[in-house]
């Protein structure tokens, strides 16, 4: 059993399509049972091939499940930004604003910082920040 936060499906589609590679984590069969129903999604086949009888355009992949913290670290490590959540604890901050969210790419910060309610969700929208930074620079 883990106490990490697992990365959301939305947030596991961004990693997929980035380029996250690292192998996933299941605590037991039906976990692995449950995450193969909501996260199988068709992509094309790179090896279609109209001529041979029984191959098909696409096939299915399984999204990535994983914690926001190796998340976190794959980001990290492979693509060279850096998502920070830090803690305000000003008295006048209000309880919705207390985690934000701030994205670097080496010394420069290229998102400004948002505010949460908690850890795990400013987590989870910078991670979604950051892939979605490294895919606009795919292109």
């Amino acid at each position: 059993m883990t106490h990490e936060q697992f990365i959301s499906l939305e947030t596991a589609k961004l990693a997929k399509q980035a380029g996250f590679d690292w192998e996933s984590h299941f605590d037991c069969e039906q976990q692995r049972d449950e995450w193969l129903q909501c996260a199988s999604i068709e992509v094309p086949n790179p090896y279609y091939d109209e001529t041979l009888p029984f191959s098909s355009p696409t096939t299915t992949e399984v999204l990535p499940h994983i914690t926001q913290a190796v998340l976190q670290r794959w980001i990290r490590e492979v693509k060279g930004y850096i998502v920070l959540v830090d803690y305000n604890e000003d008295e006048d901050c209000e309880s919705d604003e207390r985690y934000g969210v701030t994205i670097y790419k080496g010394n420069q910060r290229i998102v400004e910082p948002t505010t949460f309610a908690t850890f795990e969700a400013a987590l989870e929208a910078g991670l979604q920040k950051c892939l979605t930074k490294i895919l606009e620079g795919k292109k």
